[in-house]
């Protein structure tokens, strides 16, 4: 059941009020919790281990590392700038890195800055090494999954250090505008790197072992590139690699242009992936499986595609306003999203085996979402700076149906970041079925004010229209004095029926068609998807015509 599943899930959250750990989805309680200086300390950043064993923070006073299941305070530094910070994959090594700074000092002389990444060994608690690392993009360590092997970018040049050593490397490869690289997991280590167009030669992705002579695998040209992103499947035997020009030659996207390439390590072989769509590609993204990864592309509305290891797409998700994609932790269950200025926050349960659709909801507003690592509940956010308004967060299970919610009173309250404690290799799978109509009824968001857990859900979207902005010219002379709000006031009217409503939208699109043949008069090209517009007008016509008789 829900309430067994969820007692295990913790869970940090961080804002203008605090920070703390919580236990539980329903109820929670807290396991540690700093409410005392919130104003003068606040805690700039926090981190989860990767066994999910420490919990990490920096309250601008100190450096912390807490045990996540009791609160004891393992490791306290006075480090009152640290910006960021990792665990090595077992947790063996704790690092800190805050920004790299010169700065002259009394006589007006350059000093130069003290090391700035640090590292501890979190058997002993003891601060092992101190290093130099400038670039905040680059300043992260990678490691083999067994923690023997880690490799770190510094300039132009890839050290590769063994057993935790960080001191002395055993092995570099140096390579001139080297920019960005990626550390495989699994057993044959292989290392992708990236290295920027210069001195007229393009930009070239190489895929090297980790053997003394990086002995290369691949070698792959990008004659536009400006950057790349690269993600390994969890075997370490195929890598994603997201290819990204900054500008968009054809202005058409203020995006950039993307393209996604796979890369078969076991063979050699690489090829771009095919996209049955133009426009942007917003994510890329492994089934934690290894075995199959989608993609979120093409002009709103977008589409997913997921494709197997020959990059043959195997299943699409009909279009729609969409821009992420969350799998579970087993790859069972695909969440398609549409965030940010994609108004909706609508959320479609995709049962990833059957590839069907399971319950669909929306939360507009969310920054940001999350899955718990029992691939059974998520969590969605809004947080600040992105929005500084209705700060909060909510926690679901994949039913769609809300178990909790966290509000932040706005405009004085704000939610920074919430995330959830990593504990790999504890849950299993679990078997998914199609929902029953009374689990469909209560999906979505709750109605606020209604004596609360036995609210019904509300349809998706009727609380953005509840709270949606409405600009000053808009607004009704004295409109707040006993007037209805905007969601029942919807109500008061007669309903629309559903044939009348197809008629309306198609309307919409017989005026939309009237207003391009008046641009096409005027001389002005049209463009392909417009062409195609006009020429259905026909056939919508002859669909009203079928409503009407309906």
């Amino acid at each position: 059941s829900d309430t067994t599943m969820g007692e295990n899930i913790i869970y940090a959250y961080r804002g203008s009020t605090g920070f703390g750990v919580k236990r539980g989805i329903k109820p929670s309680e807290n396991v540690f919790e700093d409410k005392e200086n919130a104003k003068q300390n606040p805690c700039r950043v926090f981190e989860w281990s990767n066994t999910g064993r420490f919990f990490a923070y920096c309250d601008t006073v100190k450096t912390c590392v807490i045990e996540a299941s009791t609160g004891r305070v393992i490791l306290s530094a006075e480090l009152k700038r640290t910006a960021e910070m990792m665990f090595s994959p077992k947790d063996s090594l704790f690092l800190t890195w805050e920004p790299y700074t010169t700065y002259n000092n009394k006589d007006g002389e350059k000093k130069s800055p003290d090391p700035n990444l640090r590292i501890w060994n979190m058997q002993t608690g003891e601060h092992v090494s101190t290093l130099v690392a400038q670039k905040q993009s680059q300043w992260r360590p990678q490691f083999s999954d067994d923690e023997t092997v880690a490799v770190r970018l510094v300039g132009s040049e890839l050290l590769v250090h063994r057993n935790g050593l960080f001191e002395k490397y055993e092995n570099k490869l140096v390579l001139s505008k080297m920019e960005g690289f990626a550390l495989s997991p699994g057993q044959n280590l292989h290392v992708a790197v990236y290295i920027a167009a210069h001195g007229g030669k393009p930009a070239v992705v190489q895929v090297r072992r980790l053997d003394k002579d990086f002995s290369l695998v691949v070698n792959k040209t990008f004659f536009k590139s400006d950057s790349a992103k690269f993600t390994w499947n969890n075997k370490g035997t195929a890598l994603l690699i997201l290819s990204v020009v900054d500008v968009d030659s054809t202005n058409k996207s203020y995006y950039g242009e993307q393209s996604v390439h796979l890369v078969n390590v076991m063979t050699g072989d690489a090829c771009n992936v095919p996209l049955s769509k133009s426009g942007p590609v917003y994510q890329a993204k492994w089934n934690p499986n290894g075995r199959e990864f989608a993609v979120c592309y093409g002009y709103m509305p977008a589409r997913v595609t997921l494709y197997n290891l020959r990059a043959e797409g195997v299943f699409n998700i009909a279009d729609g306003p969409r821009n992420e994609i969350h799998y579970n932790a087993f790859g069972s269950i695909l969440l398609v999203c549409g965030f940010g200025n994609l108004a909706t926050g609508k959320i479609e349960v995709w049962d990833n085996e059957n590839k069907k659709i399971l319950v669909e909801i929306a939360v507009p507003n969310t920054t940001s979402l999350e899955w718990a690592p029992d691939g059974q509940h998520f969590m969605t956010a809004t947080t600040c700076p992105r929005l500084r308004i209705d700060n909060c967060y909510r926690l679901w299970n994949y039913r769609g149906k809300q178990m909790a919610e966290v509000d932040y009173a706005s405009p004085q309250e704000e939610l920074w970041q919430v995330s959830f404690r990593r504990l790999p290799g504890v849950y299993n799978p679990f078997p998914l079925r199609e929902l029953t109509k009374e689990e469909k009824s209560a999906a979505g968001l709750m109605v606020k004010g209604r004596g609360g857990d036995g609210a019904p859900a509300v349809p998706a979207g009727a609380v953005a229209k509840a709270s949606a902005y409405v600009p000053p010219h808009l607004r009704k002379e004295g409109s707040n004095k006993g007037s209805l709000n905007g969601a029942a006031a919807a109500a008061a009217k007669p309903a629309q029926s559903e044939n009348d409503r197809k008629i309306m939208n198609l309307q919409k699109k017989i005026m939309d068609i009237e207003s391009l043949k008046k641009k096409q008069e005027s001389g002005e090209t049209l463009q392909l998807n417009q062409l195609d517009k006009i020429n259905k007008e026909s056939e919508i016509l002859a669909q009203i015509a079928a409503l009407r008789v309906n």
